[in-house]
């Protein structure tokens, strides 16, 4: 059910009193069911090759030494509806990595100081990221690529060195009540993205713009929060249709700045307390608009 995921480490299995498979050590999970991390890991990380999994990490460490290739979690696909929860990863190249997966949800996990990503998405639909921390990490903090009808809320990214939150080629993505703060480049960079919203995030003191995207269409930016970020609290080129509506921008110098398009964003109720307030051309957004048209994400379970 569970194999040592090198030859030299063995990991010790029991069925708990809750009925949950004990984890010890560095492990292959194989077949479905839940299991439960029982110490700290430091010669390895878990890998989960099955769907119909939870994984509870008991408030466990996962810690590894930046190897090239390392992850703490690695969720390999193609599976479906697993969860991983409660339980803190540093020190590898990527914290936790999923990828060829449908309906995973990721909560609880903090992800520290690797070399690359703190949470890396690729190829994956529906995943969910609840309550995390990213912080310190040499890439962004979340990383999606290629992934849609994905959900972020509650989530922090800080301190890394590249961007909080990077979402690319994707569709049907949600960013939600999250915080980016004191990232090197972006809070929420978007890229080659299409239908996405960035609501009720708080963003601030970032190396660049609070949020930026490029080459993004159908995207809403509404009731954000964005204090002292470099250059301005957003920046939108090349995009497809937009609404940028009831954001606070303060400490920047422009609120927003719009870029090499002839799809003119809506912009309404904003509040920009920055030297500047809008930067290139927009629409004032009408009084009657149709929302049933912007992007909807959903958690991938309740």
């Amino acid at each position: 059910m569970i194999r040592a995921a090198t030859a030299l480490l063995c990991t010790l299995v029991l069925v708990g009193i809750t009925g949950a498979i004990e984890v010890s050590g560095p492990a292959e999970i194989t077949a479905p069911g839940e299991y439960r991390l029982t110490a700290d890991l430091t010669a390895g990380g878990i890998v989960v090759s099955a769907g119909d999994v939870v994984l509870d990490g008991d408030g466990h460490h996962v810690i590894g030494s930046l190897g090239a290739g390392s992850y703490g979690i690695l969720i390999s696909g193609p599976v479906s509806n697993v969860t991983v929860r409660s339980l803190d990863v540093a020190g590898w190249e990527v914290g936790v990595e999923v990828r060829d997966a449908v309906g995973v949800r990721l909560e609880r996990i903090r992800a520290e100081n690797c070399s690359m990503n703190g949470v890396y998405v690729k190829r994956c639909r529906k995943v969910e990221v609840k309550d995390c921390v990213a912080s310190g990490n040499a890439l962004p903090g979340i990383a999606l690529n290629a992934s849609d009808g994905c959900w972020v809320s509650g989530t922090a990214s800080n301190g890394n060195a590249d961007v909080g939150f990077y979402v690319t080629g994707s569709r049907d993505v949600s960013i939600e009540g999250c915080r980016a703060s004191a990232n090197g480049l972006n809070g929420i960079f978007l890229e080659e993205t299409e239908s996405v919203r960035v609501r009720g995030c708080t963003l601030d003191t970032n190396g660049y713009p609070g949020i930026a995207a490029a080459d993004t269409g159908r995207l809403l930016i509404a009731d954000n929060l964005a204090t002292g970020n470099l250059l301005a609290a957003a920046w939108i080129d090349r995009p497809g249709p937009s609404v940028v509506v009831r954001n606070v921008a303060v400490g920047s110098e422009v609120g927003l700045v719009v870029r090499n398009t002839s799809v003119r964003p809506f912009v309404g109720g904003n509040l920009w307390q920055t030297e500047r307030g809008v930067e290139g051309e927009t629409r004032l957004l009408p009084t009657i608009w149709a929302w049933s048209h912007l992007p909807v994400a959903s958690p991938t379970s309740s």
